[in-house]
C-alpha cells in the first residue's frame, strides 16, 4: 500500500487509532498520526451486535491534525458510539502542496525551481510539470513518492513534495520576464526585456526617433520594421486561431 493511503480502525473494539467521530462538530480524532488537509475519507460504522453497516459516508478533511475537521461529500454522517459500534476509516491523502503567489512578477516563463532540501543543503531541482492532472495524480505512483514537482498556472506556482521526499526547504526560482510596460520615462529608467529582443527594441526606438524628427529611414531599418510587423501580425492571427479552437473544444 502506498504511503499516502491508510486504513484505520476504532480503538475500543479493534485496537486501532480512531477514538472519536462527531457528526455535529464534524471532527474525527486519532490517537496517533495526523490527518492531512485535503485527504478523502471513507467512513463506515458497524453495529456490534449484528456486524451490519449502520452508517456509511465519504468526507474530505478541511483542517488537518490529530483532530481533523471534515465536510461530508456523500452518504449519511453519524456520531460514532463506541459502546455499540465499531468503525473503519479508509484514507486517501492528496498531494501536499505549497502555493506561491507570482502576481508581483511580470513573468513570461519559469526556467528552473529548486530548494536546498538535500543532505548538506545541496540544491534539489523540481520537475516542472506541464499538466495539472499529471501534477496532482503522479504522487499516487509508488515509484514517484520521493519526487518533487512544480506546476505553473497564471500568477500561481504550486510546489508538490512526494510522501517519502524530504520536506520543502527554502525554494528559489529562475525565470524569464516579460518587458515592463514602458510609458513616460527618464533616462534612468530600465526596460526588462529578454536579450533576444534587444535588436528589436533598438530598431523600434531608432525608427520612432527618426519619424519624430522627420528624418529619413534607412532601407535596411525599414525592411526590418516591416518584417517585425509581419511577424507580429502572424502572432496575432495564431493567437486568434488558438482562442477560437479553445472555444470550440469547450462547447
Amino acid at each position: 500500500m502506498a504511503a499516502d493511503q491508510e486504513f484505520l480502525k476504532d480503538t475500543v473494539t479493534n485496537g486501532g487509532t480512531i477514538t472519536a467521530i462527531d457528526s455535529t462538530a464534524k471532527t474525527i480524532t486519532r490517537s496517533s498520526g495526523v490527518f492531512a488537509a485535503g485527504s478523502l475519507l471513507d467512513i463506515i460504522l458497524f453495529t456490534k451486535a449484528t456486524d451490519l453497516i449502520a452508517f456509511h459516508w465519504k468526507a474530505r478533511i478541511t483542517v488537518g491534525g490529530a483532530v481533523g475537521t471534515w465536510e461530508a461529500i456523500s452518504g449519511t454522517p453519524s456520531t460514532f458510539a463506541s459502546a455499540t459500534q465499531s468503525a473503519a476509516v479508509g484514507i486517501t491523502r492528496t498531494l501536499s502542496t505549497t502555493t506561491v503567489d507570482l502576481s508581483t512578477l511580470y513573468l513570461r516563463k519559469i526556467i528552473k525551481v529548486w530548494d536546498n532540501g538535500l543532505t548538506g543543503a545541496k540544491d534539489r531541482v523540481f520537475y516542472l510539470t506541464p499538466d495539472s492532472r499529471k501534477f496532482t495524480e503522479d504522487y499516487r505512483n509508488p515509484d514517484l513518492e520521493g519526487e518533487i514537482r512544480a506546476y505553473h498556472r497564471g500568477d500561481t506556482l504550486e510546489l508538490g513534495v512526494g510522501s517519502s521526499a524530504a520536506a520543502l526547504a527554502a525554494a528559489q526560482m529562475e525565470y524569464e520576464g516579460k518587458p515592463n510596460v514602458y510609458t513616460d520615462a527618464t533616462e534612468n529608467d530600465e526596460i526588462f526585456i529578454p536579450p533576444e529582443w534587444n535588436k528589436f527594441l533598438e530598431d523600434e526606438m531608432e525608427f520612432e526617433y527618426r519619424k519624430y524628427g522627420k528624418k529619413s529611414v534607412p532601407d535596411n531599418l525599414a525592411e526590418r520594421m516591416a518584417a517585425y510587423e509581419k511577424m507580429y501580425t502572424a502572432k496575432l492571427k495564431d493567437k486568434a486561431m488558438r482562442e477560437e479552437a479553445k472555444g470550440k473544444l469547450s462547447e
